[in-house]
């Protein structure tokens, strides 16, 4: 599995690295500190299975991102993990999922496990 986390902090990058690797042992992560680099890096290493994103973001924020990965491919799941409050995925329609900044280990991996049965299920439906 192949997964790109962007965030602008350090720590919370590390963090989400952390626990996708304790919950998905052979996953690749690869991390952007922005939105450009992480747009750069989505068309470096294709082919990701998961996209989490912050909103908030230097250069390009999360939204940004999301739209142009969308309109790429619609395929892959995009989670928005940001501390605003008043992020949704009714008004930012390219996000799968928003997750509100701070998330425990548990909440993460429930809803990270949602999300990747559900892009599951509709892919092989498809086949």
């Amino acid at each position: 599995m192949k997964i790109l986390v962007a965030d602008d902090d350090l720590v919370m990058r590390a963090l989400i690295t952390a626990y996708l690797h304790s919950m998905l042992p052979k996953s690749i992560v690869y991390t952007a500190h922005d939105g450009e680099f992480a747009l750069n890096l989505f068309h470096k290493y294709e082919d990701y299975d998961l996209i989490i994103t912050d909103y908030e973001m230097d250069n390009m924020n999360g939204d940004e991102l999301a739209k142009i990965i969308h309109s790429e491919d619609e395929n892959i799941p995009i989670i928005c993990l940001t501390g605003r409050k008043d992020i949704c995925t009714e008004e930012y329609p390219f996000f799968d999922m928003v997750l509100e900044k701070p998330i425990t280990k548990k909440q993460f991996r429930n809803e990270i496990m949602k999300i990747l049965i559900s892009y599951e299920n509709t892919n092989s439906t498809k086949r």
